[in-house]
């Protein structure tokens, strides 16, 4: 059965404050896909899947930041500001049960006919996969941004290949695969990561330490940027192979 449920889209210069209903919803699914979201390949059986989790969870956090506060521009007046791709269950709408997601950041200084987006996770249940949730938060996205930039693995390549994005290159970690359905135009605006987010990685960190003894929390650390360096080779050949 095709998805026929609602999408809503959700700006934070529209709204005073994101319900947080829906927002606990929205970090609730990204938890459920951290080891496929996180910048790194990882798997859910890793010692080190909690810490995707968290830095999943905050990374979204702060691109939702503007939704609850005011964020202005390198000091600027110019304000910032992010949204949210919403799907609600088809099974029971009542209930307005949010089941996919796209969080997005839409650049700078562009004009309507070169706007763009910054896409930072797109994510639907695995209850609800596919239905057509994510053809139809992407069409809502297009219709008010022509142009967006994304992040992806290399595997997940070709599905974005269908939705009409090209790979662009590596991004900056060199772990993943940078796709655009156009050119960008604008600036791109990112959160700052602040003392917190750090103090809360390590934190994290720690405590795995703890669990897991020293000698195999370095053991398993050296595993992790092994298969970093794997991802990163991949990502390489990938490219060379797109030429």
């Amino acid at each position: 059965m095709r998805y026929s449920g609602e999408v809503e889209t959700l700006m934070s210069s529209d709204i005073q404050v994101l319900d947080q209903d829906i927002f606990e919803a929205v970090l609730c699914l990204a938890k459920d896909e951290a080891c496929n979201l996180a910048a790194y390949p990882i798997s859910v059986d890793s010692p080190f899947a909690l810490l995707a989790e968290v830095q999943v969870c905050q990374q979204l956090t702060d691109n939702l930041q503007p939704f609850f506060n005011a964020v202005t521009y390198k000091r600027s007046e110019l304000r910032v500001e992010s949204g949210l791709i919403l799907a609600f269950d088809d099974h029971d709408p009542g209930a307005r049960r949010v089941i996919g997601f796209i969080d997005f950041i839409p650049r700078l200084r562009t004009q309507i006919a070169d706007s763009t987006a910054s896409v930072g996770s797109i994510v639907v249940a695995q209850s609800h996969r596919g239905r057509g949730v994510m053809t139809a938060m992407l069409a809502a996205l297009q219709a008010r941004y022509c142009v967006q930039v994304l992040d992806c693995s290399v595997e997940l390549v070709p599905i974005y290949r269908h939705f009409g994005y090209s790979p662009a290159g590596p991004t900056s970690g060199g772990t993943n695969i940078s796709m655009s359905n156009g050119v960008p135009k604008g600036e791109a605006w990112e959160p700052p990561k602040g003392l917190h987010r750090s103090q809360l990685i390590e934190d994290v960190k720690r405590s795995i330490r703890e669990q897991l003894g020293s000698d195999e929390y370095h053991k398993a650390m050296g595993d992790l940027i092994a298969d970093e360096e794997k991802q990163r080779l991949k990502v390489v050949e990938f490219l060379r192979g797109c030429r």
